[in-house]
């Protein structure tokens, strides 16, 4: 399968060569993932479906790094940049590390009825350890009760429905942080924890928590999967102290 390069705005990567069972596939994920028949979707829209695949947030990250495409610091994807995001995502949900190398290789995501399968069942993230970098529990910065009611009642005031935050209106909120869009992606698939697309209170608070601690350079990395460590110092300080 040949692999034309050509440079884009964000990437140097090259027009992909579909198969026919690939450009069958692939056009109706097009078409899901962008109901507007537009010629790019945003990284809202991006996020949102490709989150759906249930590969892990660092891998999602690296996916993204390797195909989105920017105009003026905004992050979109093409028809082509999505076409090789899918590829890389096929790979993904077999095992495989994302590379450029892949982007020549064909691959077929896992579907169901509805779109793409979440895989994270067959392929569940590794909890981080000493060699990640990521600093263990006790060494996570405190969330002081006064910025955690800030964020509580933030969410308070955004539209939701049934109480849960759309992928898209959290992400918009995040954007404002300034934090890029592929590290946002994997702070939201981070703390999805019912992989929904959609977050509840707790699950929102914990995304402020994480984008403001690398705002602050309190964390310079995040782990692979939320530990059950960290949810539960996250929870204890969520608690008022008392007076």
């Amino acid at each position: 399968m040949s692999f034309f390069f050509s440079k884009s705005p964000k990437n140097v990567y090259g027009e992909l060569r579909l198969s026919p069972t690939e450009r069958q596939l692939y056009d109706s994920l097009w078409n899901q993932a962008n109901p507007q028949g537009a010629a790019r979707i945003g990284a809202v829209q991006a996020v949102e479906f490709l989150n759906l695949s249930g590969i892990s947030p660092v891998t999602l990250a690296t996916v993204w790094e390797l195909t989105a495409l920017d105009e003026r610091g905004q992050d979109y994807f093409d028809r082509n940049a999505f076409d090789a995001a899918l590829r890389l995502i096929g790979h993904a949900q077999k095992g495989l590390t994302p590379t450029v190398a892949l982007l020549t290789v064909e691959s077929r995501p896992s579907l169901n009825a509805t779109g793409l399968v979440n895989t994270a069942a067959v392929y569940p993230p590794t909890s981080y350890n000493q060699f990640t970098g990521v600093p263990p529990a006790a060494a996570w910065p405190p969330l002081p009760f006064t910025e955690m009611k800030t964020y509580r009642d933030l969410f308070k005031n955004l539209d939701k429905e049934n109480e849960i935050l759309k992928y898209d209106v959290a992400l918009q909120i995040l954007l404002k942080s300034g934090i890029p869009t592929a590290t946002l992606a994997k702070i939201l698939a981070l703390v999805d924890r019912a992989k929904r697309a959609g977050f509840d209170e707790d699950e929102f608070v914990m995304a402020m928590y994480f984008v403001m601690a690398l705002k602050k350079n309190a964390i310079n990395e995040l782990p692979p999967s939320l530990p059950a460590e960290v949810k539960q110092i996250l929870l204890q300080r969520f608690i008022q102290p008392q007076s």
